[in-house]
């Protein structure tokens, strides 16, 4: 017959197991929290986002007058407009033109929009756009509406005194608040005739981070040159529009930030415990 073996109870094994098991669940659960505070401090950089020029529009008329004789304008005027957007992920222009007839143009993608408009005929244009970015993406817009008039002043010999106005209208506005990094938005517009500047006009609005401005535009622009009657003359204006904007990625640093405290955490736990054991 066979003895019996009665198996030996070893109190201090299982403890030493036990011991063990409690020390993985607390390294599971620390890296289970450094996890979850990683991601709750990288979550604003990662939402992060920008508004340039959500409605943005900058109408133009422009008039001529002569203090003597009669301002003809001869039927030969055209206009070219150009729209243009783009992010780090798409592209896409348009390029047209007309000749005593009006056009428009519109370019757009995902976040990113522009607008122009021209009309040789009354002497109008308008240019607009704007983007709305998100994700760490950078974008721009651009729009320009360019005008050919020729005129001339008849009925009148010799030098006359012919003045121009403009009348502008529109609005800018910025907004990185969602964490943008930085924007810009640039309105210009100017008028020449034969080459000499009569009108002239520029704005440039630029923010950086978490920051917002607005800018109204309503005012009439005014000048004068001495012009021959009977002689030929060109006006050309031309209106730019141009938006940027750029939203950062996820800061590197957040994260290696993040995982320098994690470690530095888990030695300072690791060596509290060493100590309660001695």
């Amino acid at each position: 017959m066979w003895p019996t073996l009665v198996p030996h109870f070893r109190p201090d094994l299982i403890f030493s197991q036990l011991r063990s098991t409690f020390h993985m669940l607390r390294k599971a659960a620390l890296r289970t929290i450094l996890a979850g505070l990683a991601f709750t401090l990288a979550t604003p950089a990662l939402h992060a986002d920008i508004v340039v020029d959500p409605e943005f529009s900058l109408p133009l008329e422009i008039d001529i007058f002569a203090r003597q004789g009669t301002v003809h304008f001869i039927p030969r005027s055209g206009v070219l407009i150009l729209t243009r957007v783009y992010t780090g992920t798409g592209f896409y222009q348009a390029l047209l033109n007309s000749l005593n007839a009006p056009v428009s143009s519109n370019a757009m993608i995902p976040g990113v929009h522009a607008e122009a408009f021209a009309d040789p005929l009354q002497r109008t244009g308008s240019v607009g756009g704007g983007m709305n970015l998100s994700n760490a993406v950078s974008g721009g817009a651009e729009a320009i509406s360019m005008l050919h008039v020729p005129f001339e002043i008849e009925g009148v010999t010799g030098p006359v005194s012919v003045s121009f106005s403009a009348t502008l209208t529109g609005s800018q506005s910025l907004d990185t608040t969602g964490g943008g990094r930085n924007a810009s938005s640039d309105l210009s517009f100017g008028a020449k005739v034969n080459g000499n500047s009569v009108l002239a006009f520029e704005n440039l609005l630029q923010i950086g981070p978490n920051t917002s401005a607005s800018y109204s535009i309503n005012q009439t622009l005014t000048g004068s040159l001495t012009l021959d009657g009977d002689t030929p003359y060109n006006l050309n204006e031309r209106l730019v529009y141009q938006g940027l904007g750029n939203v950062p990625e996820p800061s590197f640093f957040i994260f290696l930030g993040t995982g320098l405290g994690g470690i530095f955490l888990a030695r300072s736990i690791r060596g509290r415990s060493s100590t309660m054991k001695e």
